[in-house]
């Protein structure tokens, strides 16, 4: 994982994070699997923190993969949606990711775990094509 802060002087449009997927996966309707070891990737937009939940929300817009193939495939939030949220590893109640501190801001640490919770069916990823 890659990030800035959650919260601060950064403009929402600017709190980018990037997400490498550990563990192998398989969509339920497609026949492919994306293997763990940074096969995909997810984009993510910070949306700020909850000081009373201690909580920082990430939503997920954009999510890249790579299957054991060397196709790859794509799907990105349309029209302000989002495509899931980051959220705390075995957590199912959580809609945010518990930030740390430091110097005053909150952030996800680069090598914290987190879980995705996908809102859009991740069957829908579309394939572009083999990868040179």
């Amino acid at each position: 994982m890659h990030g800035a802060a959650l919260n601060g002087d950064v403009p929402i449009k600017d709190r980018s994070f990037l997400f490498s997927q550990v563990s192998p996966f398989r969509p339920a309707t497609m026949n492919t699997i994306f293997r763990g070891g940074d096969c995909c990737r997810f984009l993510g937009k910070g949306q700020g923190v909850s000081d009373s939940a201690n909580e920082g929300y990430i939503d997920i817009v954009g999510i890249s993969c790579v299957d054991d193939r060397g196709m790859s495939f794509e799907m990105f939030a349309k029209n302000g949606r989002r495509l899931g949220f980051v959220t705390n590893v075995g957590d199912l109640a959580s809609t945010g990711k518990k930030p740390s501190s430091e110097d005053g801001l909150r952030v996800l640490r680069q090598y914290d775990n987190v879980a995705i919770r996908f809102e859009e069916p991740i069957m829908t990823l579309a394939e572009q094509g083999a990868v040179c």
